[in-house]
């Protein structure tokens, strides 16, 4: 099969690629092969003068390929080797491991000081546990899920989607490439007369045959990840850590106290009295990281990485089928 080659003394200069769909532009601007750049007998002379012009001397048509006289059953064998010869996904444990410091927790809705209120320095801690209670402890539900739902969007999404860029459409580009060339060459090679149908270059495997996240356990759990029973279990790691009860938090509480008017006594004096607030930021931020803790400790991405690991598996089988159908294809043009 004739195709072009571009060195690197390209000047990028466009003159090739304005007058010929064999040869396009990458991201720097420089020529490079088209996808489907095979020179047929009939593209010969149109090449050749593509060559003369380019002024930096860059181009040249070369001949590449294995596909030249082979028979049917020789076609078939090679496309098998070339196609099981493809780099089989593979999971980097480190791509989907919870670091929990990667998200945020936004900032609860509490009153987090209040003014010179309070008759005591018990009753204005009180009334600041209390506050903490009803807006930030009691909401862990809420916290932890916002942490979940940011890990799943970051790490986990694309294993349980299907575009391109997901993980399971890039191991399906890779066939893809391999299938685009063989047919490249083989069609090259005959100057056009054998012709694959369009979809014979589609390689579209996913774990447990079909794209639909709904339909798959190890895609469902990896969408839903969020909802399934993860509260509990971290929560189980929160109480472990000491003083993580709600009254273990009292101390993270800081109070102020200052002299307040209080009127006018009975005998014409002015009156004061000592009044006490509360600042409750140390509270709050001791209990977030205290709650990013026992995330950390639950070691939630064990069940991920396992369901990935079996969609792979899944993954692989699915492929190999795909590989036969391309074979028998193939062997029926």
């Amino acid at each position: 099969m004739k195709t072009f080659e571009v060195s690197e003394k390209c000047a990028c200069c466009g003159m090739c690629t304005q007058k010929t769909n064999l040869l396009v532009e990458d991201a720097a601007g420089k020529a490079v092969p088209a996808p489907k750049c095979v020179i047929t007998t009939q593209l010969l002379k149109e090449a050749e003068e593509i060559v003369k012009i380019c002024p930096a001397g860059a181009i040249k048509i070369v001949e590449k390929g294995e596909v030249k006289n082979l028979d049917k059953n020789s076609l078939a064998n090679l496309l098998r080797t070339k196609l099981e010869k493809v780099e089989k996904p593979v999971l980097k444990k480190e791509d989907i491991k919870m670091d929990v410091n990667r998200y945020s927790i936004s900032s609860p809705n509490m009153r987090y000081s209040s003014g010179y209120e309070y008759s005591s320095e018990s009753s204005a801690e009180s009334a600041a546990l209390s506050e903490f209670d009803r807006n930030v402890y009691s909401q862990y539900t809420r916290f932890i899920t916002e942490v979940l739902v940011q890990y799943r969007e970051d790490k986990l999404k694309k294993y349980y989607t299907f575009d391109r860029n997901s993980f399971w459409g890039q191991a399906n580009a890779k066939y893809e490439k391999v299938l685009l060339d063989f047919v490249n060459e083989v069609e090259g090679s005959s100057d056009g007369k054998i012709k694959f149908p369009a979809d014979f270059v589609k390689f579209e495997a996913y774990p447990g045959g079909i794209p639909d996240v709904e339909k798959s356990n190890y895609m469902w759990i990896l969408k839903h990840f969020d909802e399934y029973q993860i509260v509990p279990r971290i929560m189980r790691e929160f109480h472990d850590i000491p003083h993580t009860d709600k009254e273990g938090y009292r101390s993270y509480i800081d109070t102020d106290d200052m002299e307040v008017y209080a009127g006018r006594g009975f005998f014409g004096g002015d009156n004061y009295k000592t009044k006490y607030s509360y600042r409750a930021y140390d509270l709050v931020r001791e209990y977030l990281s205290d709650l990013k803790n026992a995330i950390r400790y639950a070691d939630i991405d064990d069940r991920p990485i396992s369901e990935v690991e079996s969609a792979i598996e899944s993954y692989n089988k699915e492929a190999k089928k795909l590989i036969e159908e391309k074979i028998n294809m193939l062997k029926k043009l």
